[in-house]
């Protein structure tokens, strides 16, 4: 099939899209493509993505999508490319990203944002959703996607955060949230948010950044569609000088209990002494110098099972909790980010 040379183009945004996807040279009954699930017999008009096809109805995308009514009513040339009875839409965007796309708009799989999606399903909601205009499923993403990286730290609920220092994380980290996320889908989301603009996601994106491997931070991570994100060189330094600063935050954590202050309620001195120099020094400050960087935001770990009387225990635990607090306030400036909505109430931002 050949092409106009000369192609129209509707603009979007930062989206172009040629008005020649919406109608090639060639007259074609029989193309050499696949069909796609998404396939409406009394559908009339055919998207195409990767030599895949997706009949659907106009009438539905153009409600749905500003982008694609002001797309259809462009007059076409007599010999507009043809499926059968139906006129052939090419997009540029992947299969996936189009099946899911269109799952969504024709299917209601989303129905009342209740349901907890794959992190690449929102990927394609964001970029699709901006792309073509289609507001109610962008906005549904990114409410999803600041529910999981919100600005602030109460909200920030997920194994990271909720599990005492020196306990081992669960399976699922991020068991109970709107996306269904893994430490590998840092690298893109940040990516996501750094293109679409969302920098109030970043710094609690950076922290959990933090966590990941070497290898993943220099050679980045792939999607469920075997799509490989990798980081900026410049958000790499950030990633790496942050967790260095993390690892300082965490060491003055442990500061007072290294130096075994005692509540001045303390009922058992000489007995609590012997147990911070034990629990400190040996169970939790080693895991610091081994290099676990995201402990600051994780909750303190009760200590009067180790023979700690209740007031130290509890004073530790303060002391732990206003460090968590800073490091929470400074997270934008750990990774080196200007987020002025930082740490706002929701009704502020």
């Amino acid at each position: 099939m050949s092409s106009d040379p000369s192609p129209k183009r509707l603009k979007r945004g930062n989206e172009e899209i040629s008005s020649d996807s919406y109608a090639a040279n060639s007259n074609v009954d029989s193309p050499a493509y696949s069909r796609g699930e998404l396939w409406f017999d009394d559908g009339n008009i055919i998207l195409i993505a990767e030599r895949t096809g997706f009949r659907v109805h106009k009438s539905i995308l153009s409600w749905c999508s500003e982008v694609f009514r002001d797309m259809f009513p462009v007059p076409q040339p007599v010999d507009a490319e043809m499926w059968g009875d139906c006129p052939v839409v090419h997009l540029s965007d992947t299969k996936q990203d189009v099946e899911r796309m269109l799952t969504m708009l024709f299917t209601k799989s989303t129905s009342g944002f209740g349901e907890v999606l794959p992190f690449v399903t929102v990927s394609t909601m964001i970029r699709l959703g901006s792309k073509y205009q289609i507001d109610h499923i962008l906005q549904d993403a990114i409410y999803r996607l600041k529910k999981c990286f919100p600005v602030q730290l109460e909200a920030f609920r997920n194994s990271y955060t909720t599990t005492p220092a020196g306990h081992r994380l669960p399976p699922n980290p991020f068991a109970g949230l709107p996306i269904h996320i893994t430490l590998g889908d840092i690298i893109p989301v940040i990516n996501l948010c750094r293109t679409h603009q969302f920098p109030s996601v970043l710094p609690s994106a950076f922290y959990l950044a933090a966590g990941c491997t070497s290898q993943i931070l220099v050679h980045g991570s792939k999607d469920a569609d075997g799509i490989r994100s990798t980081l900026s060189s410049d958000d790499i330094v950030r990633v790496l000088e942050g967790r260095s600063k993390l690892h300082h935050s965490a060491a003055m954590a442990f500061h007072p209990a290294m130096s075994s202050t005692l509540s001045p309620l303390c009922t058992n001195r000489a007995a609590c002494i012997s147990s911070l120099e034990f629990v400190v020094k040996i169970k939790l400050y080693e895991r610091v110098t081994q290099g676990h960087p995201i402990l600051p935001l994780r909750t303190p770990r009760p200590l009067q099972k180790w023979g700690i009387c209740n007031s130290c225990s509890e004073h530790h635990a303060s002391i732990w909790l206003e460090n968590r607090k800073t490091v929470w306030a400074k997270l934008p400036e750990i990774f080196d980010l200007e987020v002025p909505e930082w740490g706002l109430p929701v009704a502020q931002q």
